[in-house]
């Protein structure tokens, strides 16, 4: 902006543009004072699939998800596994949950098979939580069929 020089006493007023961006700091000087402007975030984020259909008791090989944030090059975000204990796993880019991105880009996650010993009959149900600059956030419900039930034993 432009800067321009009085003396005395006066009103000194500033406009802040809107930004799809990650947050932002600026300054105004007055005189000796300096004052620091703050401007939240502005980032959105699109997730897709962001309801994927349920998935077969026998699971799924891979799913791959893309976050697309408004400002595709600078808005990050994280992707993290909240609830689907070990049979809810991310692959890509790397196994360990939280998944960090910068701009557009994917995750993809696994569903294990609902089999003995651990199976249920029972759906079962995790949640992939993918949140950016601010408290933005997207949950992906994923929702897995339960298995058959049991063979009975006989004694």
């Amino acid at each position: 902006s432009p800067s321009t020089s009085t003396s005395g006493p006066g009103l000194v007023s500033s406009r802040v543009a809107s930004s799809e961006g990650p947050g932002r700091d600026g300054t105004i000087r007055v005189g000796e004072r300096v004052v620091v402007v703050r401007q939240a975030s502005g980032c959105t984020y699109v997730v897709s699939p962001n309801q994927p259909p349920s998935v077969p008791q026998s699971g799924s090989p891979s799913t791959v998800v893309t976050v697309t944030p408004s400002d595709t090059v600078l808005c990050e975000w994280r992707a993290e596994i909240v609830s689907g204990g070990p049979w809810l796993t991310f692959i890509a880019p790397s196994a360990s949950s939280p998944i960090e991105g910068k701009g557009r880009d994917t995750f993809t996650y696994r569903v294990a098979p609902n089999t003995l010993p651990t199976q249920t009959t029972a759906p079962r149900e995790g949640r992939i939580r993918v949140s950016g600059d601010g408290a933005v956030r997207v949950e992906i419900v994923i929702n897995q069929l339960g298995g058959p039930p049991p063979e009975p034993v006989v004694k």
